[in-house]
């Protein structure tokens, strides 16, 4: 169903159809070089004037909020302290179309989509699961049953649409982000030491922050877990064992979500105020079952507000 915009543009333009011409009567290159064309014509009508001022009042190509010192500072901590087998990449600042869309619950318009047929990066994590899927997919390919798994992580600049009344939220960001992709193994093997892995990470980042002036206390982590999820008593003793001083919580997974599948997690931090952050965000997902149609996989992701955190720590 179209919205009440679209419909007044066709009503408008006198042109029923256009949108089902568009999307159904030409291909997806002749739709690209359609657009090429008429933002080509466009560019053409906009003075230096308007120019700057269209720089000034667009939210989406503002500066930073973090200077770049600081970020490479965190940077340079955060990826010291990766666990071992973990490769750190950058990454494209564009996705394939529809990267957030296909494998999860995320409307295309959130996304800030390009008329060649990609779209600006708004979570590492799908990018981190497509490159992933094409590693444990070469692994496959040479041993049917490897049980390869693939550690990747970034620190990427996103960018998102939504716009949120809250004053820690920008239309774009930096995100340090973890997947861990590999096959089931029986008895939540698997699942259990990745979930562990990517936490005691964040946890022990956040312990060194101070190194770069930006102390963290009153750390505490939410566990949100399925009911069939025998594994949280595993990952509870570790997490425990290594971090005793951290408050842990676990919490019945919604079952009306449709994001994570089994566990999920939330990491919360205070700054130097005393005041609560939402920093990290994790769990599992089924997206390279999907871009492998593959049942056996199994993937971990895990996301974490780094510039938020150097923006209000």
């Amino acid at each position: 169903m179209h919205s009440k915009q679209i419909h007044r543009i066709l009503r408008d333009a006198q042109a029923p159809e256009l949108l089902e011409t568009l999307t159904e009567r030409i291909s997806l290159s002749d739709l690209q070089a359609l657009l090429l064309d008429l933002y080509r014509q466009k560019a053409q009508a906009i003075s230096p004037s308007m120019l700057l001022r269209n720089y000034q009042q667009n939210r989406f190509v503002q500066t930073a909020q973090v200077a770049p010192d600081l970020q490479m500072d965190f940077d340079h901590l955060a990826f010291r302290l990766l666990p071992d087998g973990f490769e750190a990449l950058e990454l494209s600042p564009v996705a394939p179309l529809a990267s957030s869309s296909a494998i999860a619950p995320v409307h295309q318009n959130n996304v800030l989509t390009t008329i060649r047929a990609t779209e600006v990066s708004s979570d590492p994590t799908n990018v981190l699961a497509l490159e992933c899927a094409v590693r444990r997919k070469n692994a496959l390919a040479k041993q049917s049953k490897s049980r390869a798994a693939i550690k990747l992580c970034c620190n990427q600049r996103v960018v998102r649409t939504q716009v949120f009344d809250i004053q820690d939220a920008y239309p774009h960001f930096r995100i340090l982000a973890l997947c861990t992709a590999g096959r089931d193994e029986g008895a939540w093997r698997f699942e259990a030491s990745a979930v562990v892995e990517h936490i005691d990470f964040y946890l022990r980042v956040l312990a060194k922050l101070a190194k770069i002036g930006r102390p963290a206390t009153a750390v505490k982590i939410q566990l949100y877990v399925a009911d069939h999820s025998d594994f949280i008593v595993p990952i509870q003793g570790a997490l425990l064992a290594r971090h005793p001083k951290v408050q842990t919580q676990v919490l019945p997974l919604a079952r009306e979500q449709s994001y994570y599948r089994d566990i999920r997690f939330h990491l919360f931090a205070q700054n130097r105020d005393g005041n609560d952050f939402f920093l990290a965000d994790g769990g599992l997902t089924d997206w390279t079952q999907q871009l492998l149609s593959n049942k056996k996989e199994r993937l971990m992701i895990s996301g974490f507000g780094s510039e938020r955190l150097l923006a209000c720590f």
